[in-house]
Formats: C-alpha cells, structure tokens, sequence
C-alpha cells in the first residue's frame, strides 16, 4: 500500500471514528499533496509525499512555536497533536550518533574545514538524511563539527 492510501484509508477510519482533530490534520495533508500533484503535473511516489508531509510538519512546529509565543495554550495542545499525527507518516528519525556519522562522512567526502564550507556539507548531509532528520537538527549538527573542526 502507498503512502498516500495509507493516508486516505487512515483518513476514513479516523473520519468515522469522530476524532475532529485529527480529520482535520489528515484533510489539510491530502490537499497538500494533491496540490503539490497538481503544481508537478504528476502523482507522487512514497518519496515525493515524505517531502510534502516534511514541509507540513515544518509549517505545524512554526505554527506551534508562534502561539506558545503567544500564550495559546489550546491552540498549541491542538498543533501539538497534530505534529504527532504528521510525525506517524514520517520515516524512522535518525538517532544523534546516526546524524553526527552522516556529517562526519559529508564533511569527509566535501573536504570541507571551515564553517564557510557549511552550504557544501547540508547539501550532502539533506541529500543522505531523506526526511529522517530535521533540517534545522542537522544544521546545528554541521554548525557544531565544522566549528570543531575549524577550531
């Protein structure tokens, strides 16, 4: 089963069972999907929906973030779920010594050894990691060892 009928069929079941929140999560992600189908002119493989499901859950957490911010404290709880919901379809995330071996490796195989090279390493590192880290994680992650390594 792909993931987007995975999706639909969770979608139907959640639908039925009442659980507004997270019927709501799951129709604001299939429109994303859909939308993004309709802008590549093309359906998307497992992959392609991981990214979108990525960038969903990317929108969510600053979401999240802007209305603790604020004091929002129902508004949070709801996004709060809601990055649950989203995290679920999502590839098993990498452990800290998982991440920090992958950019170790980028760091080796770019050559890089300043924090001027950072760009080089995430291009590499984003290219491996696959939606199984966060960008803004592996950012600070290659921040950290090109630091060390500068140092």
């Amino acid at each position: 089963m792909s993931l987007k009928d995975r999706i639909e069929e969770d979608y139907k079941r959640v639908f039925k069972e009442g659980n507004a929140n997270v019927v709501s999560c799951l129709r604001s992600l299939k429109a994303a999907i859909k939308n993004a189908e309709i802008s590549a002119q093309h359906d998307y493989s497992d992959e392609e929906v991981v990214q979108v499901i990525g960038t969903e859950l990317k929108k969510t957490k600053e979401s999240l973030e802007a209305f603790k911010k604020a004091g929002r404290t129902e508004q949070v709880m709801i996004l709060a779920s809601q990055c649950d919901v989203l995290q679920v379809y999502l590839p098993e995330q990498l452990s800290d010594e998982e991440l920090t071996k992958a950019v170790q490796d980028a760091i080796t195989q770019t050559g890089a050894s300043t924090p001027a090279d950072m760009g080089k390493v995430m291009g590499v590192v984003m290219g491996a990691v696959k939606g199984r880290a966060d960008g803004n994680v592996v950012k600070a992650r290659v921040q950290e060892l090109l630091n060390t390594q500068s140092a």
